[in-house]
């Protein structure tokens, strides 16, 4: 870093008298601070992280028209031209970093100081992931304070900082990067270059950086996406015009968003998507174009390369099927191709697995026309006699690229429409804070092993839990239980919901309830309620106060009888 003083010798005899008077690692600043990096070298300059000097003429990633000369400060890695960084095992990781200034000598300087720097940024998102900030320390570097950030632009622009607030202090200047996380730090990062100190009015910025995020390839019949944005770096709101555009590989324009009255406020960020469906083999150019209040355009471009596409495969089909009964299956066939094409179709049921195995060609055609950018597609109906597994096959060939295309399914049949039987065995009810335990059982009608996800959920008065889970290989026609014990620790209604799930996704449940009381019985009007209705019980509003003696039919007393006691029991306490 270099100090230029220029009124003279005798000012720069009394600078380096002043010098000799300073602190040993202070720089004195007669009437400005200017650093552009042209002698090749960060120092004194103190580095941390990806920051380093770069030599754009050397570079491997250029980025030209450079402020002054060749050399600026840069925040990325020259190997790769990004600031992504990676660990051991080849993960992307998050990363910062410093570029910290000698102590600077404020004293010399009078009125108002501005701190301004050229920069050039092209991070993530603008501002929303990837930080880069600018601090001030007066006690040598033990804190820091921000006097601002950079914003994310893909030309070099020029900031300004009041650091009046300083003046008359020594002072250091640290710019510091941070990504915040490890995703997309696959762009060019941060640049910094004339980095100047003085006295003077501040310098406000005023601009608009846009930005479009997109990938570069697909193939025909991709839908291609594009983010487009807008940050307004200007004291006031305005309302802008918005243009994107895109020049297809025939050279025919066409407009892919226009909105003549888009309010940008200022400091905030303006967002847009657009997808487009590319139906023509090339290069594609994509312009975005920004027209602020003062009509003066801002810009930003990007690039598709778009290459022929591909013939898609796949069936549509239920995966469980019955015995005797006719199963449908859709063959389906997708061109994205620019021509057509003629290519051989041959499905395959082969099975029942693991038992007297067999193949059978169920639909074959060897010449079927499959028009460009169309779909074909073919129903194959087939019945299964045999309970198993079966495995379907489809082979597409490209008769004229001479291409193969693969898609497979398989089919469980089944010799029962039920394929497991889920119970639960349990207790009613229960008192608040003590366990209740369950019964979990299941039965499988499935003629193969399965693997299986049993979970039970339990919702509660506050919420919902899993409390049970497992998973194993169930065997064909086996049959399992497990016993649960759960605590009941808030008073209220319960309900359990047993769920069984096979590898292919279907589902199999069953449910059943709890309350929780206060003593573990059923709620005193229920009781009553229930056996008021099924035992006639004697008049009791006699003035000689008897006690009510209950009627039980015969052959109910062994069953009813805990509860007729309990009745009497609430019916005296009535009293």
């Amino acid at each position: 870093m270099r100090s230029r003083l220029i009124n003279g010798l005798f000012l720069v005899i009394f600078a380096l008298g002043m010098l000799n008077m300073m602190p040993a690692g202070v720089a004195v600043l007669g009437d400005d601070l200017y650093e552009d990096f042209e002698s090749g070298s960060l120092l004194p300059w103190k580095a941390t992280g990806l920051w380093h000097i770069e030599n754009d003429d050397l570079s491997n990633h250029p980025i030209g028209n450079v402020p002054s000369g060749k050399y600026y400060a840069w925040y990325g890695d020259n190997r790769t031209g990004t600031y992504e960084t990676f660990d051991g095992f080849g993960t992307e990781t998050n990363n910062s970093g410093d570029l910290i200034s000698e102590n600077l000598d404020l004293t010399g300087l009078s009125g108002n100081i501005v701190l301004s720097l050229m920069s050039y940024a092209d991070t993530e998102l603008g501002d929303y992931y990837d930080h880069k900030m600018v601090f001030i320390s007066t006690d040598d570097g033990l804190t820091w304070t921000n006097i601002g950030n950079v914003s994310m632009h893909t030309s070099w622009y020029r900031y300004a900082f009041d650091l009046t607030p300083f003046k008359n202090n020594s002072v250091k200047v640290r710019f510091h990067f941070d990504t915040g996380d490890e995703v997309a730090n696959d762009m060019r990062g941060w640049l910094i270059d004339d980095i100047k100190i003085e006295s003077g009015e501040p310098y406000i910025p005023e601009f608009l950086s846009i930005k479009i995020y997109q990938e570069n390839y697909a193939r025909i019949g991709d839908s291609g996406w594009m983010g487009f944005e807008i940050y307004s770096a200007f004291q006031h709101n305005m309302t802008v015009q918005v243009f994107i555009t895109m020049i297809l590989p025939s050279g025919t324009e066409i407009t892919l968003y226009q909105n003549l009255s888009v309010l940008l406020f200022s400091g905030e960020f303006w967002h847009t998507e657009v997808t487009h469906t590319f139906l023509e083999v090339g290069y594609y150019d994509v312009f975005f174009t920004v027209i602020d209040d003062m009509d003066n355009p801002w810009k930003d471009d990007c690039w598709w390369e778009v290459t022929d596409g591909d013939i898609v495969v796949f069936l549509e089909q239920d995966y469980v099927a019955q015995v005797g009964k006719p199963e449908y299956l859709t063959i389906v066939i997708r061109s994205f191709l620019q021509n057509d094409t003629s290519i051989a179709v041959e499905l395959t049921f082969n099975g029942p697995i693991g038992g007297n195995e067999y193949s059978n060609i169920t639909f074959s055609d060897a010449n079927v026309t499959l028009h460009s950018m169309s779909t074909w597609s073919q129903q194959v109906s087939y019945v299964f006699y045999i309970p198993g597994y079966y495995g379907v096959e489809l082979v597409v060939r490209d008769n004229i690229n001479n291409e193969y295309y693969y898609a497979s399914c398989y089919y469980d049949v089944l010799d029962d429409d039920k394929a497991f039987e889920v119970h639960i065995h349990q207790d009613y009810y229960v008192k608040v804070g003590e366990g209740g335990t369950m019964e979990f059982v299941v039965f499988s009608h499935f003629s193969v092993d399965k693997y299986v996800y049993i979970e039970a959920k339990m919702k509660k008065p506050s919420g919902e839990v899993i409390f049970y889970n497992t998973s194993f290989l169930f065997p064909a026609f086996g049959n399992w239980s497990d016993q649960v014990e759960f605590v009941f620790d808030e008073k209220g209604s319960y309900t359990v919901i047993l769920t069984v799930t096979d590898e292919t996704g279907q589902i199999w449940d069953d449910d059943c309830w709890w309350e929780s009381t206060d003593d573990g019985l059923p709620p005193e009007n229920t009781t009553t309620s229930t056996i008021s209705a099924t035992i006639p019980v004697e008049d009791n509003t006699s003035t000689d106060d008897r006690e009510t003696t209950p009627t039980i039919s015969p052959g109910f007393e062994l069953i009813f009888l805990p509860f007729v006691l309990a009745t009497l029991i609430a019916l005296r306490k009535r009293r």
